[in-house]
């Protein structure tokens, strides 16, 4: 995730945590920046890592086309 805005909002981590953690959603790995998050999770808990984070934050779509 990132965004300009990341920089000036204290927290957003423990609520990235929170929402992972709210679906047991294991968080293998976390890196912060000024402006951007990264973090790792096991493959077989994607889905809901996704949906975790679309409860809390505005996540844009990404459609691919073949």
């Amino acid at each position: 995730m990132n965004g300009p805005h990341f920089g000036d909002r204290y927290g957003i981590v423990s609520e990235l945590c929170e929402s992972l953690e709210s679906r047991k959603v294991d968080l293998l790995a976390l890196s912060c920046a000024i402006a951007s998050l990264t973090g790792v999770v096991p493959r077989h808990q994607y889905d809901p890592a996704l949906e975790a984070i679309q409860e809390r934050f505005e996540v844009p779509s990404v459609i691919k086309r073949e």
